[in-house]
């Protein structure tokens, strides 16, 4: 995690990336990256102020482009564009895995203590206050 800087200061890390990439070329010659990185993170939960644990699982699949006007051009893949002829591995994991950092830390919200409670009535009351244009509606009737 010592090679996250970025990353290691969202949480606290769970020691370890493990991450499993494929390199190729697509069929108008782009060279693209795919594949999975695993990681857990602690996360201190806005509600309840406890650290929350998560494992999680990005999956990467994009292509490098020399500039911006070819990355535009792709429309399915996200891309990433180096100027040199060197991409640092590094970057492109830690970038997709901030990316990938849940806004919802607990992942049950039920189960935050301080998840606001909803409380609704077991039976339907009807209104029975009188209705202030009732009166009109008698008015009307009794002129015709």
């Amino acid at each position: 995690m010592s090679d996250f800087p970025r990353y290691s200061k969202l949480g606290r890390s769970g020691g370890n990336v493990e991450f499993s990439l494929g390199f190729s070329y697509n069929e108008q010659g782009q060279a693209v990256v795919k594949g999975e990185v695993h990681t857990q993170i602690g996360l201190v939960c806005q509600r309840c102020l406890e650290e929350v644990s998560r494992d999680l699982v990005t999956h990467i699949e994009l292509a490098i482009v020399t500039d911006e006007e070819r990355a535009d051009e792709l429309e399915k893949l996200d891309s990433v564009v180096v100027k040199e002829d060197i991409v640092s591995l590094v970057d492109l994991l830690e970038d997709d895995l901030i990316l990938d950092v849940p806004e919802q830390v607990c992942p049950n919200p039920d189960v935050c203590k301080f998840t606001p409670q909803f409380r609704f009535p077991k039976e339907i009351v009807e209104d029975r206050r009188p209705k202030p244009f009732e009166v009109l509606k008698g008015l009307k009737s009794k002129e015709n």
